[in-house]
């Protein structure tokens, strides 16, 4: 994704971002961030066999949490919501994205800093059955 329009498509970024009042995770942390939150994720079984509210939640966090590491200079959201996705499916749900107003979604994203309510309510909306 983005590899013909931007020389740094699909390599962790090299310099701090901060978008609005948001900094996210500085440069040198990226990636023993992510890897700490992938291990939490495997030790949470991936989520596989928690309920409807409990993936709800926990997806949430995980999404939030990937948001605040931003780990590339562009496609954050999009490649953050594909995992999301993905995860959903591996536990037996479907994400339509789409069904839900993207400038909702984009201020819950944005408040997931310190409220994952929000955000939990855009997963909800967007599971079907």
């Amino acid at each position: 994704m983005g590899q013909d329009l931007y020389y740094f498509a699909g390599k962790l970024r090299e310099e701090d971002i901060i978008k609005g009042n948001t900094h996210f995770a500085k440069y040198q942390y990226i990636e023993t961030s992510a890897i700490k939150l992938f291990e939490e994720l495997k030790e949470e079984n991936y989520l596989i066999g928690t309920s409807f509210n409990q993936f709800s939640e926990k997806a949430s966090y995980y999404m939030a949490e990937l948001n605040i590491i931003h780990p590339f200079r562009e496609g954050n959201g999009r490649t953050i919501r594909e995992f999301i996705k993905i995860l959903a499916l591996k536990n037996g749900y479907q994400i339509k994205w789409n069904s839900i107003n993207q400038k909702t979604l984009f201020k819950a994203s944005v408040e997931s800093v310190l409220n994952l309510d929000p955000l939990i309510k855009c997963i909800k909306g967007a599971i079907k059955s």
